[in-house]
């Protein structure tokens, strides 16, 4: 169905729904639960880490890296035998600069209510310096607070920062997620996740299944800005509307630049051309063990073929 600023897809029990103006995914409802709260959008930025207090005075705030906005150039959409592709070309861009990320969404919705999503970028302007991350963050329903995934754990872990952990299936509880340290910042990546769950305590939620390449993921109770802006715990609110979710195609390492060390060479990440995709799976109660379904590709065949 398609109105003057949204376009709904529909299923025997789903609903995906795009806002036609802005280009986002608004919302994903199966079985008369909202899995997707707040609209899934490319970000370069994270909360601010102690060790990149110097890259952000030096050159992420003069260059407003933190305050990027997104502008949707175009949206299509077609159908593929039994599957809806929606295809969404934008820019994220700083507010005063010359320089920025041409992107586009691929989301290609399946019968079965399967979204399989592939996200590219191509840089344009001045900045070819280092960026806190390239992801995807998206807001989950806030009664999806179990997490299970299978990647590197249990602890949080970088690339700079993952000897402890090793891969294997963990499950937590989104509160049990958060490393709550002193001066509130990014925390509870998980590198080399294959799959991972948001379910709430039906079992119910959705599936995430790396499609090309392992992904990073993390979950927290709060927004990206409230811990971004927050000073101390005590400054976190628990976020009423939704769960923020990053799927990450790769985050820059720590360092340790609050002592004077910057962040290797191999661990650095740089604003430069980027592909990565996966699949979103709608978990009904009573649906197999996400391992099991892990073992099935996810993605519909349309996202096999070129869109261009």
């Amino acid at each position: 169905t398609e109105g003057t600023d949204f376009l709904t897809i529909t299923g025997a029990d789903w609903k995906v729904t795009f806002d036609t103006v802005t280009g986002q995914l608004t919302g994903w409802n199966v079985s008369g639960i909202d899995l997707i709260t707040r609209a899934p959008r490319i970000n370069f930025w994270r909360p601010l880490i102690d060790n990149h207090q110097q890259e952000f005075d030096d050159i992420w705030g003069p260059k407003f890296l933190n305050q990027c906005v997104e502008s949707l150039h175009a949206l299509t959409w077609e159908q593929t035998a039994d599957t809806v592709v929606v295809t969404a070309r934008a820019s994220i861009a700083p507010p005063v600069h010359d320089f920025g990320m041409r992107v586009t969404y691929r989301w290609a919705i399946s019968a079965s209510g399967v979204i399989a999503v592939q996200l590219s970028g191509t840089p344009y302007g001045s900045y070819n310096d280092i960026i806190p991350k390239i992801g995807l963050d998206l807001g989950a329903n806030t009664t999806l607070e179990n997490l299970a995934f299978y990647g590197r754990g249990p602890g949080e872990n970088y690339i700079d920062s993952q000897a402890a952990n090793i891969i294997g299936r963990y499950e937590t509880r989104v509160a049990d997620a958060f490393t709550p340290y002193v001066l509130p910042q990014d925390n509870g990546n998980h590198q080399d996740v294959r799959w991972a769950t948001m379910t709430d305590g039906h079992g119910r939620g959705f599936h995430i299944q790396a499609q090309e390449a392992p992904l990073n993921i993390s979950a927290w109770q709060y927004t990206l800005k409230n811990i971004d802006e927050a000073r101390h715990v005590d400054d976190l609110v628990v976020a009423a509307q939704a769960i923020t979710a990053t799927i990450d195609h790769r985050p820059m390492g720590l360092g340790s630049n609050s002592w004077g060390s910057e962040v290797l060479a191999t661990h650095r990440l740089q604003f430069a051309d980027f592909a990565y995709a996966f699949a979103l799976a709608p978990i009904r109660q009573g649906d197999m063990d996400p391992a099991v379904l892990d073992a099935f590709h996810l993605a519909p065949a349309a996202l096999d073929q070129d869109q261009e």
